[in-house]
């Protein structure tokens, strides 16, 4: 019973999917199996079964109909209010569909208390039934969302950008000979340990993408003419949500592994293609030949991020990569629509 007293939810919404609809169809099947031979005139199994199916199918649609009206009205999220209203339209329903047959001469007049008592009975016991799985199914999800939400952020918690130390250390350099342009990397710093620090919350991908052209801009204090950035944005981002910190740690890994070994400039491609269903980054570095068994081995922070991925989209989003012969490309592909 204490499930019951902590239940906070809808219970209607879960009622209008289409594979909620499907199994009350599938249920009302069944239960019109078990009751073919309820007291029927008719000796004829499958006449009984006809009949059966007709009434069930009918009570359930105009149920669901009723109660899919009334749900805007309902405001309470307290379970017994919600239970109360779904048993009260129910049986109404029942009631009067009883009541038709009754009136059609479908039942024997001794047996007219005994449909209705048996009819309101089982109209009950398959409502009770629904609202028992249905809280133990918004319980069971909201666990496996706190389960998720512990990893998500037990992840992020992992994320603790290399760079930060290596900015550190520009900025105390450029202390003494510019000291305004090592105030700027600090503040540009404060507001990337300021994210790392913001474990498994999720960020727009505007923030993601400012986020990421500051740490770039420290890069290229720290890196000078050895780093040439291009971006390639649309005019404007669209409405996206992703965990804090996908994008960084994929430039980072561009800059340490592709633009940090080389003697001369090396261009680092930034490019974003949205379509309707699904938004792509992809981050372009030249290949040095030197790094590439290390970069083969610099797995903690990409598989770091496929988890994290996978926790936020549930396998709708992907994270591969394609090495070239003077080149090495990361692709990230994140879903459009609901999260």
């Amino acid at each position: 019973m204490e499930q019951y007293a902590q239940f906070k939810g809808h219970l209607l919404p879960s009622l209008f999917g289409d594979r909620a609809t499907l199994a009350t169809l599938v249920v009302g099947q069944f239960l019109a199996i078990l009751l073919t031979f309820s007291p029927l005139h008719h000796d004829d199994p499958w006449l009984k079964f006809g009949l059966v199916s007709l009434f069930i199918h009918v009570c359930n649609l105009i149920s669901l109909s009723l109660l899919a009206l009334i749900k805007p009205r309902i405001k309470t999220t307290d379970l017994i209010p919600q239970l109360l209203i779904i048993l009260f339209v129910v049986n109404i329903v029942v009631f009067a569909a009883s009541t038709i047959v009754i009136s059609v001469g479908l039942i024997n007049d001794e047996l007219v208390l005994s449909l209705y008592f048996k009819n309101a009975l089982i109209a009950t016991i398959i409502s009770l039934l629904f609202v028992q799985f249905n809280v133990m199914h918004q319980q069971n999800s909201q666990t496996n969302s706190a389960y998720d939400r512990a990893q998500l952020d037990a992840l992020q918690a992992r994320i603790r950008p290399h760079f930060l130390f290596n900015s550190l250390n520009t900025a105390a350099e450029l202390v003494h000979h510019d000291p305004k342009e090592a105030e700027k990397i600090i503040l540009a710093i404060a507001a990337l340990a300021r994210a790392s620090m913001n474990a498994g919350q999720s960020v727009t991908l505007a923030n993601e993408i400012e986020l990421a052209k500051q740490y770039l801009q420290i890069e290229k204090w720290r890196l000078g003419a050895r780093l040439n950035v291009i971006w390639r944005l649309p005019d404007t981002l669209p409405q996206l949500h992703l965990p804090s910190l996908t994008i960084q740690p994929l430039l980072e890994n561009a800059v340490c592994h592709g633009i940090e070994p080389l003697t001369t400039s090396g261009n680092l491609e930034i490019e974003l293609h949205v379509t309707d269903k699904s938004v792509t980054l992809v981050v372009m570095n030249p290949l040095c030949s030197e790094r590439i068994n290390r970069r083969e081995r610099n797995g903690v922070a990409i598989n770091n991020i496929k988890q994290r991925l996978v926790l936020a989209f549930n396998h709708r989003a992907s994270l591969t990569f394609h090495q070239g012969d003077a080149f090495y490309r990361s692709k990230l592909v994140l879903p459009r629509g609901e999260q």
